[in-house]
């Protein structure tokens, strides 16, 4: 949530808004989709860390090219 405030303060509208979108569109729905077919439940419940780390390994590499 940061960093898409900080691509935002700086002018860069639209990387603020794909990591804004990241976690809950890009990640979480194909995810909470995909991981109940192999894990049951348990999928379901690590769908939400999984896409927050993924959110945060995306954000820092767009960090660090800025």
């Amino acid at each position: 949530m940061l960093s898409s405030s900080f691509f935002t303060a700086i002018g860069k509208a639209a990387k603020g808004a794909l990591l804004a979108l990241t976690r809950q569109v890009f990640f979480l729905i194909p995810l909470i989709l995909v991981l109940p077919l192999r894990f049951g439940i348990l999928g379901v419940l690590f769908a939400g860390p999984l896409a927050d780390f993924s959110a945060f390994i995306l954000s820092i590499i767009l960090v660090t090219q800025e």
